[in-house]
């Protein structure tokens, strides 16, 4: 399939758009063709996407016919069509569980680590709020350079500390333990451990800590620093947003986790009614003379229980026999019916 498919989608066709035709012939051994490659590709789905754990002997005796089947097949029996069909949507539902069961778990481990996030993320806004209370106060105190030596002895001052910053980042490269460099402004400029070459960055530190990335000369070090500082208030406002953001999240889960929506009555409808497609192994006939084959219970159990419940049918070996008149009614069709399931349903 993937052949076929990739002569039309391989590099190098010009056409803007293609179509492509599947054709299966009904009543064919198309149908278990078709429920093998869906069997191998959501194994190799599960497998590509991380989902699979392991591979379970199910999955491959579902895809081997016996006999009868490739017979039903030959037919054309409309039971083996809904068997796969119930079949699929049944697997369809056990993968919505397990996902649904999942979600809750990741869920629930979320909710209860959220308090303590919450508590330090308040934390950092504090400290970042102390640390700009600090920073407002120290550039108010610091004498602004008004001469032309204050400003070049400033230039100077700057000079030395942004050359002796690069060189420390420079040199920093892989070392398996911060240090400090020097202080600037009140905060430490702390050199981190095992930082990788081609992405250079500090921590400053006073009350709080925060990641500076610096660029790649020697010129823009000290400027992204105090480009940084600048903007504490920045940094503090989106902190505050990611609070309410989590506040947001907590809501949100808790009403997830409130909504006790499950498949489990899906799935055990879809499985009782597999339970008695699988039973019925075939059925046979022209117009209303029908026999139906069963694979586990006894042709003459099922007539001796029918008859008790009020059903008269035949048997033919080791078929249930139909030949009801040509004038029977749909009310009665369906009364016989419900007698017939209900037999067989019994354990």
């Amino acid at each position: 399939m993937t052949q076929r498919e990739g002569r039309i989608l391989r590099q190098g066709n010009q056409n803007p758009k293609v179509q492509i035709f599947r054709y299966i012939t009904e009543g064919s051994f198309d149908a278990y063709s078709w429920q093998l490659l869906e069997t191998k590709q959501r194994f190799i789905t599960s497998l590509l996407s991380g989902s699979y754990t392991e591979r379970e002997g199910s999955d491959i005796e579902d895809t081997v016919l016996n006999y009868a089947e490739i017979k039903a097949l030959a037919v054309g029996n409309p039971l083996v069509k809904k068997r796969v069909e119930t079949a699929n949507e049944l697997s369809r539902y056990y993968t919505l569980q397990r996902k649904l069961v999942e979600t809750r778990i990741r869920l629930d481990k979320e909710l209860k680590e959220l308090p303590s996030k919450m508590l330090h993320q308040k934390e950092l806004i504090k400290k970042a709020m102390q640390d700009k209370q600090y920073f407002d106060q120290y550039r108010k105190d610091v004498p602004v350079a008004v001469t032309s030596a204050d400003k070049n002895k400033e230039a100077e001052k700057r000079k030395l500390l942004r050359e002796t910053l690069f060189n420390a980042v420079k040199n920093n490269e892989l070392q398996i333990k911060e240090r400090t460099a020097f202080e600037y402004c009140g905060f430490k400029i702390i050199l981190p451990a095992n930082m990788a070459k081609g992405k250079p960055f500090v921590w400053l530190e006073r009350e709080g800590k925060y990641y500076v990335e610096l660029g790649d000369t020697e010129v823009g070090v000290l400027i992204r620093i105090d480009n940084y500082l600048n903007n504490l208030d920045k940094y503090i406002e989106n902190q505050q947003k990611q609070l309410f953001n989590m506040g947001e999240r907590k809501k949100g889960i808790q009403k997830e986790l409130g909504n006790d929506e499950n498949y489990a009555d899906v799935i055990a409808e879809l499985k009782e009614k597999l339970a008695e497609i699988d039973e019925v192994e075939g059925v046979d006939g022209l117009g209303l003379m029908i026999g139906v084959r069963l694979k586990t219970k006894k042709a003459a159990d099922v007539l001796n229980k029918c008859f008790e419940n009020g059903l008269l049918i035949l048997t033919a070996k080791d078929k249930l026999r139909f030949l009801p008149p040509l004038n029977i009614s749909y009310e009665q069709i369906d009364k016989g019916l419900a007698i017939l399931k209900k037999v067989l349903d019994e354990k």
